[in-house]
């Protein structure tokens, strides 16, 4: 069963299952997602086609009925050594704020 749909998942804005249109490429079904979003690891882009064969995506790269384009993340960004001070700090107030609201309920 053929389907006329194109599924884009991954790092784009809005990952969707749109409708297959024979003269768009990988990239304008990229763009009609919002394009990608800023940790979109644009050169590991692939699209896998019906028959399970993976390409990697390139300028123009053709896109058959129910493919799918797969945009990787680079993954999360790394905290400088500041970022990581007040989140440390944010976390132990937090449970310290906790700890004595439980300790306040037992008392009473």
């Amino acid at each position: 069963v053929l389907s006329n749909i194109v599924n884009v998942r991954g790092a784009v804005m809005l990952p969707n299952a749109l409708t297959y249109n024979p003269s768009y490429s990988a990239g304008h079904y990229v763009k009609l997602c919002g394009g990608y979003q800023h940790r979109a690891f644009k050169r590991h882009s692939y699209i896998v086609y019906m028959n399970g064969e993976a390409h990697k995506m390139r300028s123009g790269t053709h896109v058959e009925p129910g493919s799918e384009i797969i945009i990787p993340s680079k993954g999360p960004a790394k905290e400088g050594v500041f970022a990581g001070i007040i989140s440390a700090t944010r976390d132990f107030t937090y449970t310290s704020a906790l700890v004595a609201s439980v300790i306040m309920n037992l008392i009473k």
